[in-house]
């Protein structure tokens, strides 16, 4: 039967259910059921209670308030719609394929005669999942008349595998809630929906922001590791490394359906199932914009971009206006008097609305008046607190421009000690200008008497966010001027940690001489020369490296000692320099039995697998026995200049036949090999391959011939032959591994 969706305006379906499709919004779970993080199928969200919403089961159910208004989304990406209430609603009854439906095979049956041949009958028994399929209700299970049983798709990939001969009396639903499918709709892609709560959802209504995706966009990947991996089995295919791309930002290359983009990043493109992309925005200076509502999805995508506060949950969903965009594109956000860095895929334009004020009593103030019950000293820390945080922030703003530089150098003129190394947000102003990198206001406090290695609750001092915010020149200075190099911050990380991820080569080498330890591992158990891999700053492996103390075999918790992991980011510097310091490393293989060619070779990471083979070559020929070295060197010049290796002696001996070198017995040959590859190491390769006997396939071929060095059959076949079959050189000698079989 063919149903219209939108031809010559006509529209004959209702979508009473789209979990059979695989239709999921992740990160949102049931109000009522609760079974899950996850809603399969449609989401429906009450417009009334904050945070509420259910799933196809419970709306259809009467499950909440049934005078309360809801908002239908079809899928993630979807425009939310509004919808009647249910109280004053018509309420229907599907008829159709569910339990005591009698049922036939249907136009995808594939399972034989199972049900008893074609025309038999079976019963509905119950709705099911199918296997693995990512969607849900998209099965049943039926009982034949034969008394066979088994589980049938229905929807699950596409496929119908019955039919129904008598409907049965399914779900009940409102005729009028559900989504009518029109094939001339534009799909739009809306990042405002996925926010959760009300406020966001009526945005999108009415928002002049462009929520579709074209070539060029930027966009980036908004779900934990573990959604992304479920999403993309079911779409688009699943890496690892896609996991990588968490909160990155991309570039979208190719459009290629409704559902799958692909997203071109520094080194790779990959292909996402669109639900699992925001798009990122352009922001400009002094832009109006909105902060994600979930504060879950601001926090996941904060990672590399500023970090999460606890406290930036309150600034979730308001709207903020961008005092600076700094040089790596992250958005420094006013909320009146309170400042935070974020991502550009946290937060929406938001143009015409009026800044948020945070309510906070613990925040710094602008203002530059004070309550007169505040005693002297309080008023300068606060002033002090209040200037760095200005000059470094928000120092270009006009309305700030009557904080000046000379009040702070009045300030730190006067030798208040405790008033330069008061905090504010956990950070003394010292800390802050380290991180933006102000040098002059740096040098100004360290003069007043600020404590060069002060900390905060999370362990990190000036040094450490001068590093965490690439200032190597003024971690530099830090370093020159005693600060302390052997603290480890937040995540376990150190100063080498931050030197080697952001390519500071000389604030590395400079802390390594200071006594900080190139071993310390963070909590995911990488080192700094982890760290230099990943990123592929070959000077800052080369600084690691020539360390006394570093120690090459430190194993993170995913099982990579810095070889393996140098295989798996293919960087073939860090290979071959880890090798020329160690090639016991060669010998050292994961938890599982995965050495670094097996890693480089899963990869197709095929110029990091030569290395590895010429240097295991390499080990291999260098523990070959070497003695009578310089006569054998003597006898391969020989052989060199067409020496005749069949000549006797006065006992009617060979050269060979004396030799009691059994290397040289084994690799002596005419340089003018008429079987070799013309690579010395392929040929050498291809003498160690264990191969069938050519001839009787039952044996070991491990007879040489000479002079063309084949091994083709075992020894008692090698008897039989003459000439070599592969090259058909006249075979003059015969040798295995341990000695001259015969002679022609």
């Amino acid at each position: 039967m063919k149903c219209n969706i939108g031809k010559a305006g006509k529209r004959d379906l209702r979508v009473v259910d789209n979990a059979p499709a695989g239709v999921k919004h992740l990160g949102v779970r049931c109000h009522e059921c609760k079974q899950s993080n996850v809603i399969i199928g449609t989401r429906w969200k009450c417009s009334e209670c904050h945070d509420c919403d259910l799933c196809t089961i419970c709306y259809y159910g009467d499950k909440h308030n049934l005078s309360h208004q809801f908002l239908r989304i079809n899928k993630q990406s979807s425009k939310p719609i509004k919808l009647p209430k249910r109280a004053t609603s018509q309420r229907m009854r599907a008829l159709g394929i569910f339990p005591g439906a009698v049922v036939l095979r249907g136009k995808d049956w594939s399972y034989g005669t199972q049900d008893g041949g074609q025309g038999s009958e079976g019963k509905v028994t119950e709705i099911r999942t199918y296997g693995g399929d990512t969607g849900a209700r998209n099965a049943v299970k039926v009982t034949w008349e034969n008394g066979e049983g088994n589980v049938y798709k229905l929807g699950a990939g596409g496929k119908m595998d019955l039919k129904f001969m008598v409907p049965a009396v399914g779900t009940e639903y409102y005729r009028d809630h559900l989504d009518i499918p029109d094939s001339s709709a534009r799909i739009t892609r809306q990042t405002s929906t996925l926010d959760g709560n009300e406020s966001s959802i009526e945005e999108s209504e009415t928002s002049s922001v462009d929520t579709l995706l074209h070539v060029g966009d930027r966009v980036c990947v908004f779900i934990p590791a573990d959604d992304l991996k479920q999403v993309q089995r079911g779409r688009g295919g699943w890496s690892m490394r896609m996991a990588e791309c968490i909160g990155r930002i991309g570039k979208v290359k190719n459009i290629e359906s409704d559902e799958i983009i692909e997203v071109e990043y520094e080194s790779n493109t990959w292909q996402f199932y669109q639900g699992v992309l925001r798009k990122v925005y352009d922001i400009n200076l002094g832009d109006t914009v909105q902060i994600l509502s979930d504060p879950n999805t601001v926090e996941l995508l904060q990672k590399g971009h500023g970090g999460w506060e606890d406290a930036m949950i309150k600034t979730c969903g308001k709207i903020g206006k961008v005092e600076k965009i700094d040089r790596d594109g992250d958005v420094v956000v006013q909320f009146d008097q309170q400042v935070w860095i974020y991502s550009p895929a946290s937060m929406i334009p938001a143009p015409g609305k009026i800044v948020d004020i945070l309510e906070d009593k613990q925040d710094i103030s602008f203002s530059t008046s004070r309550s007169g019950g505040e005693n002297v000293q309080d008023d300068l820390a606060d002033s002090l607190a209040r200037l760095v945080a200005n000059l470094v922030v928000l120092g270009h703003q006009q309305r700030l421009q009557t904080i000046s530089p000379e009040q702070m150098l009045q300030a730190c003129a006067k030798g208040d000690i405790a008033s330069v190394n008061c905090k504010s947000k956990d950070l003394t102003p010292l800390m802050i200008a380290s991180h933006e990198g102000h040098m002059d206001i740096a040098k100004l406090l360290l003069a007043s008497g600020a404590n060069i290695n002060t900390k905060t609750s999370e362990n990190s001092t000036a040094l450490l966010t001068a590093a965490a915010g690439k200032k190597e020149t003024l971690a530099l200075f830090l370093v020159s001027q005693g600060a302390t190099v052997t603290e480890i911050a937040k995540f376990g990380r150190s100063l080498a940690h931050h030197a080697s991820y952001c390519g500071m080569f000389a604030l590395l080498k400079a802390v390594l001489e200071k006594g900080c330890d190139p071993n310390v591992q963070d909590i995911e158990g990488d080192t700094a020369l982890h760290d230099a891999i990943a990123k592929g700053h070959d000077r800052a492996v080369n600084i690691l490296l020539s360390h006394p103390n570093i120690n090459i075999t430190l194993v993170n918790k995913k099982g990579f000692h810095p070889l393996l992991f140098a295989a798996f980011k293919e960087n073939e510097f860090a290979v071959e320099k880890l090798l020329n310091k160690s090639q016991s490393l060669m010998k050292m293989a994961k938890s599982d039995g995965s050495s670094a060619l097996h890693i480089a070779a899963i990869n197709d990471h095929r110029q990091v697998a030569s290395i590895l083979i010429l240097k295991l070559l390499g080990l291999m020929l260098m523990t070959q026995p070497n003695k009578d070295n310089d006569r054998f060197k003597t006898a391969c010049l020989l052989m060199e200049n067409e020496a005749n290796i069949q000549t006797t002696n006065n006992n009617g001996k060979t050269p060979l036949q004396v030799c009691r070198s059994q290397s040289a017995t084994e690799t002596t040959e005419p340089s003018d090999n008429t079987g070799s590859h013309g690579d010395p190491f392929v040929d050498f390769l291809e003498t160690l391959l264990v191969k069938p006997c050519a001839n009787c396939t039952e044996d070991v071929a491990n007879a040489k011939f000479v002079p063309c060095g084949h091994k083709l059959v075992c020894e008692e076949c090698s008897l039989r032959f003459n000439i070599c079959p592969q090259c058909t050189s006249p075979v003059q000698a015969r040798l295995d591994n341990r000695k001259c079989l015969s002679f022609i």
